[in-house]
C-alpha cells in the first residue's frame, strides 16, 4: 500500500483511517457489503460533514512537527511559529473573542508568530476581523483559512488536501479489506 503522500507515512495514514472507522461507527452492513457512504464520495470543503472533517483533522495530528496543543490552540508548530484553531459551528460570540485574544497574546509574546482560524465556509485566506468590547480588531498575522489552506500551511504543499481526498477511498478500501471490518 503506497498512497504517495509525502507529508504522512503510508502506515500512519492507514492506522489513522482504521482508528477513525472503528471509533466512529461509520460502517454499516447491508447484504454483506460494507458501506462507507460519504466517506468515499465527499471530498471537498463545500459540503461540510463533521465525521469527514474529524478524519481529515486526525490526519493532521501525524504530520511532521505538528502537535495537538494544550495551550489554548488545536494545533501548534513551534518550529514554524504557527498556531491553529478550528472553528466549531457551536461557537458563541464569547468563544470567538476569547480565541482572538489568545492569538493576540501569542503575537505579543513574539511578533513573528502566525495564528490561523479554520473556517470551512470560506474559500480563500483572509484577515480575521473581530469586534471586542465595541472595538474592531484585525492583525496581519491572524487569519481565517479553509481546511485546504490549512493542509497547505501544515505541509508546505499547495495541493496536499486534494491529494489526501483523492487517496481516502483507496485507504478506506485497504482498511476494510485488510482488517475485515464488519458491523457484527
Amino acid at each position: 500500500m503506497n498512497y504517495n503522500l509525502s507529508y504522512i507515512d503510508n502506515n500512519v495514514l492507514f492506522n489513522v483511517v482504521e482508528r477513525f472507522i472503528i471509533h466512529s461507527n461509520v460502517i454499516a452492513k447491508n447484504d454483506n457489503k460494507l458501506i462507507i457512504g460519504e466517506l468515499l464520495t465527499n471530498h471537498d470543503d463545500e459540503d461540510f460533514n463533521p465525521l469527514l472533517m474529524k478524519l481529515k483533522l486526525d490526519v493532521l495530528c501525524d504530520i511532521k512537527d505538528w502537535k495537538e496543543s494544550h495551550q489554548g490552540f488545536d494545533f501548534i508548530n513551534t518550529n514554524q511559529m504557527i498556531s491553529i484553531n478550528i472553528q466549531n459551528d457551536n461557537w458563541e460570540e464569547s468563544d470567538i473573542r476569547i480565541t482572538y485574544i489568545k492569538m493576540q497574546n501569542k503575537l505579543l509574546q513574539d511578533k513573528r508568530w502566525q495564528c490561523f482560524l479554520i473556517d470551512n465556509k470560506i474559500r480563500k485566506t483572509q484577515p480575521w476581523v473581530v469586534t471586542v468590547d465595541g472595538n474592531v480588531y484585525s492583525h496581519d498575522n491572524i487569519k481565517v483559512i479553509s481546511l485546504s489552506n490549512l493542509y497547505e500551511v501544515m505541509t508546505g504543499q499547495k495541493n496536499a488536501y486534494q491529494q489526501l481526498c483523492s487517496v481516502l477511498p483507496l485507504v478506506v478500501n485497504d482498511v476494510i479489506t485488510t482488517t475485515k471490518l464488519s458491523n457484527s
